[in-house]
């Protein structure tokens, strides 16, 4: 493991390389172990230093930290009573990263020669970031079974700093237990 020093050097290094200021002031958004996860793989040369290969490694990350906390949930853990640890490989077939459509969307995209045009600076700009995620039924069950729906909108939140999160079509809020 590289230090802290080093990853943010990575971080900084690769910011540079990203001409576009809203795709550098949404990157800066990004939580600190996020940031730390991206430059070790940017360093292992499994991520590239481009927008797109970032967004698509941080989306696989939060799917990862999803799964996670489904495999921590207290309904999985009776589920494991119940019938086994082998739900917990039924879960993972299921929940492959693959089989998952996940996407990232940017509301308002401006230009840098808009930008220029109407005297906007990059302090001026809002997190325009939307996550757009479509489970099938199944695995959209689970997600309802371990209430894990709207945990998967907060961790786009605290680790992308997104401006909102959307699960088949609705706000992930939209599921919250009344």
């Amino acid at each position: 493991m590289m230090p802290f020093e080093e990853n943010m050097r990575i971080w900084n290094d690769t910011l540079e390389e990203i001409s576009h200021p809203i795709y550098k002031s949404i990157l800066n958004n990004f939580h600190t172990d996020v940031i730390q996860e991206i430059s070790l793989n940017i360093q292992a040369g499994i991520v590239e230093k481009d927008f797109d290969s970032i967004m698509k490694y941080s989306l696989q990350y939060i799917l990862r930290s999803l799964f996670i906390q489904i495999k921590k949930s207290k309904e999985c853990e009776l589920m494991a009573l119940v019938f086994g640890d082998k739900i917990y490989d039924a879960f993972e077939k299921l929940l492959l990263m693959d089989a998952i459509d996940i996407s990232y969307h940017i509301d308002d995209f401006i230009t840098e020669k808009e930008m220029k045009e109407e005297g906007i600076t990059v302090e001026d700009l809002d997190n325009f970031l939307n996550i757009i995620v479509n489970f099938n039924e199944k695995q959209f069950a689970i997600l309802k079974l371990t209430n894990s729906v709207c945990e998967l909108g907060e961790l786009t939140f605290l680790n992308l700093d997104t401006s909102d999160t959307f699960i088949n079509g609705n706000h992930y809020s939209d599921y919250e237990e009344k």
